[in-house]
């Protein structure tokens, strides 16, 4: 056991980590069923800003390799756009597959809100020397921009909980990781091969229809068929469920 992480993981915990990480999951699983019966088009709207962005990106590039990278950049995040509403978690929030990978997720989120820390700061006496010197909103906006700093703080001490957590056992999660991986690897090589040929032909997200359209073997297809059904399994029984993390 690391000491030095649960005296920190500890700290965080004082803070009040284990009660707002509670707040935001239940809040989390309300916001998708919320956009799912209210906005059934959610993916085509999201898919059509980052398409948007695509665009005005790909203009400003340099070269080729740039315009390849943003087209690649782009195919990544619907992906991961079509992961979280399929499961209806923020990714943020629960820990993937991949616990490598969660942890970018981790330090990108806590960067935003240790952006807006930075903001809130600049803004706060800010909106306190407008009120004070006859704005009437200045001092609304002050409270309402603490309370926005508040929130700020428990994301980024979330975050840290879930990194000191995640670290403190690092080296067993990458062993797991990496087991796991050659063993789907090794089960599924037939399918994955299909499904990053497609994705490498069109380089952006892609049907079920294209994929099977690149079947060329009935093995293949048997491994897509397990392949599915085997995701689907994992979504009825999740090995990571409401932010904690399982020790194996």
């Amino acid at each position: 056991m690391n000491t030095d992480y649960d005296k920190k993981i500890l700290i965080c915990e004082k803070l009040g980590a284990k009660k707002f990480q509670k707040f935001v999951l239940n809040f989390d699983y309300i916001k998708w069923k919320i956009i799912k019966r209210l906005l059934p088009n959610y993916v085509k709207i999201a898919d059509g800003f980052i398409d948007k962005q695509k665009n005005k990106y790909i203009k400003k590039a340099k070269n080729q390799n740039e315009i390849d990278m943003i087209l690649k950049k782009c195919t990544y995040q619907k992906m991961l756009l079509r992961k979280e509403y399929n499961k209806g978690e923020n990714i943020n929030y629960h820990i993937a597959s991949k616990p490598s990978e969660f942890m970018i997720y981790l330090n990108w989120n806590k960067s935003v809100h240790k952006r807006g820390l930075v903001l809130d700061a600049i803004a706060i006496p800010t909106f306190i020397a407008l009120g004070i010197i006859g704005f009437p909103a200045g001092i609304p906006l002050a409270l309402l921009t603490g309370i926005d700093s508040l929130k700020n703080f428990q994301c980024v001490n979330i975050q840290n909980y879930n990194i000191y957590r995640l670290k403190r056992i690092e080296n067993k999660l990458k062993k797991k990781e990496a087991t796991k991986e050659k063993i789907e690897m090794e089960k599924y090589y037939d399918a994955y091969e299909v499904i990053y040929n497609t994705l490498d032909e069109k380089k952006d997200i892609v049907s079920i229809d294209e994929i099977l359209n690149n079947v060329n073997s009935k093995e293949q297809l048997i491994q897509l068929k397990k392949l599915i059904e085997n995701e689907k399994k994992q979504r009825e029984n999740k090995n990571y469920q409401g932010g904690k993390i399982k020790c194996i």
